[in-house]
């Protein structure tokens, strides 16, 4: 078996250490801090840490983590950090520092560029671009056993993925938040519309160019607003509020058509806009100005929240479909907050061919009920269960959800894990090496779901999966890597061929020299 991640930062810490002077060569030895391959596997020390303070500690998506864990097929995710996000307020400054350091464990290099005033966010993207440039150059030069491939195109996906001597990653990058197209300034509010307009077409010609990118991010962009995404007390002190009553600004909406034209479309990534920006988005894509255009509705990394409807937020379940009636765990509530989705956006997804990638971290799978629950387990194996349970609830509800509608459930979910974005991993599940363990536990709850539950829910389905002999490899074979296929399938160098013969901007020219 093979797994297909929709969303990860393996990047952000080697990239960091890149900037450093440590007189290491990281094409000559993989295993320094500035390499992809950089390994550094959680022990007993950090996983105390993790359930305490739910500080990751360790590397979750490194290539090396990829290559154990059977991970063929990979969205990098490019994404300088915002500012704001790090600019702790006075008296907290000092003690703000050191606590960025120790949670991000990057290089000081790359911190003081973090919080520096004038800030070029997309000269830092074009940086990040070239360092996976740079780095799958150089190692044609090496006989690694393992190597990974940068893709613009599904043609480009070798289909034997399953053989055992193809030890090849294939990676296509997405960005996460558009505050990468502004070129700095002590805010990082978007004001100069031509440059902008100008990155964003640079971007496009890029020999790899992005599948999709998200217009939000943690902190307001001046684009749309975003969802709160952090802890409360974290909320106030770095000023996320700013922004989260907005919906599109007139920037924003320039930002947002010209991704969307053709030739070298870029697709839009809805997750962190909140639920004003979300409603505008969606009556973006069913204008006029797009009849007949098929753009895919894209959750890279999420969860759902339960409810029914985004026009009405605050309004609950009174059906709740998900009910317990196989399952011990009885904390089913989801987690409600307004960065998870609601499920007319869910049925959105599916009629749009797009995909919800499951995000592996706890704060955003479950309630605070359902957490103190999960500490009750005691063995190794309960605690596996319990966990992966919590990810089959999602995949589970998605599809009633859509049964409802008398859609197909089980072709919309997917992994986008969000590994080494500062994420707090579902207990067992800590990197990517893990999603095998994953994927058994998963079949395990399906298996139970559809010898206990075929005759109660998904009507729709049943027809359909009477030609499976096992339903439950089949959904969790979808989940796991068909899904994020077929996504790709459909779009992954889906756009003009006449905008294929162009030439490409390389931004690496100076990169490639200096090898």
């Amino acid at each position: 078996m093979y797994y297909v991640d929709m969303h990860c930062h393996s990047a952000f810490k080697p990239y960091s250490w890149s900037l450093s002077e440590n007189g290491k060569n990281p094409y000559e030895c993989r295993n320094v801090r500035s390499s992809l391959w950089y390994n550094d596997p959680p022990n007993d020390r950090d996983k105390r840490i993790n359930l305490r303070s739910h500080f990751t500690k360790f590397t979750q998506s490194d290539f090396r983590t990829l290559t154990k864990g059977d991970v063929k097929i990979l969205s990098a995710c490019l994404s300088p950090v915002e500012r704001d996000l790090f600019r702790v307020p006075w008296p907290l400054t000092g003690l703000g520092y050191r606590a960025v350091k120790y949670l991000l464990e990057t290089s000081d290099e790359y911190i003081s560029i973090i919080r520096k005033k004038e800030r070029d966010y997309f000269d830092e993207l074009q940086k990040e671009y070239c360092f996976y440039v740079s780095e799958e150059r150089r190692q044609r030069k090496k006989c690694f056993p393992t190597h990974f491939k940068l893709i613009s195109d599904f043609k480009e996906i070798d289909p034997d993925l399953k053989a055992p001597e193809k030890d090849t990653i294939f990676v296509f990058f997405s960005i996460e938040g558009c505050h990468v197209f502004n070129n700095g300034g002590l805010e990082n509010i978007i004001t100069d519309q031509a440059k902008v307009k100008e990155n964003i077409q640079e971007v496009k010609e890029w020999k790899y160019r992005p599948l999709y990118v998200a217009m939000a991010h943690t902190m307001y962009n001046g684009l749309c607003g975003h969802a709160k995404s952090l802890p409360s007390f974290w909320m106030r002190i770095l000023g996320q509020t700013k922004g989260m009553d907005e919906g599109f600004s007139k920037m924003g909406k320039v930002v947002r058509k010209k991704l969307l034209e053709k030739p070298g479309r870029i697709y839009i990534d809805i997750k962190h806009m909140n639920v004003k920006s979300r409603i505008e988005y969606y009556g973006f894509l069913d204008s006029k100005e797009n009849e007949g255009d098929c753009i895919p509705v894209i959750v890279s990394h999420g969860a759902v929240n339960g409810r029914p409807s985004i026009k009405e937020p605050d309004k609950k379940n009174k059906d709740n479909t998900i009910i317990t009636i196989y399952q011990s765990e009885l904390e089913l509530e989801f987690n409600p907050d307004d960065v998870n989705f609601f499920d007319d956006e869910i049925i959105n997804i599916q009629e749009t061919r797009g995909f919800l990638g499951i995000q592996l971290d706890e704060r955003r799978l479950y309630s605070k009920e359902q957490k103190e629950l999960g500490k009750r387990k005691k063995t190794r194996g309960e605690q596996l269960y319990h966990q992966a349970g919590l990810v089959w609830k999602q995949i589970r509800y998605i599809a009633e959800v859509l049964d409802k509608k008398e859609k197909f459930g089980w072709g919309t979910a997917t992994i986008g894990s969000d590994f080494d974005g500062m994420v707090d991993p579902p207990n067992g599940y800590w990197t990517s090496d893990d999603f095998g363990i994953l994927e058994e536990n998963l079949i395990h709850h399906a298996g139970e779901y559809f010898s206990k539950c075929a005759n109660h829910r998904l009507k729709h389905e049943r027809n359909k999966l009477k030609s499976c002999q096992d339903p439950a490899q089949y959904v969790i074979d979808l989940f796991m890597r068909g899904n994020a296929r077929r996504f790709l399938k459909d779009f992954l160098g889906d756009d003009d061929r006449d905008h294929k013969k162009q030439k490409k901007v390389d931004p690496c020219k100076e990169v490639a020299m200096k090898e």
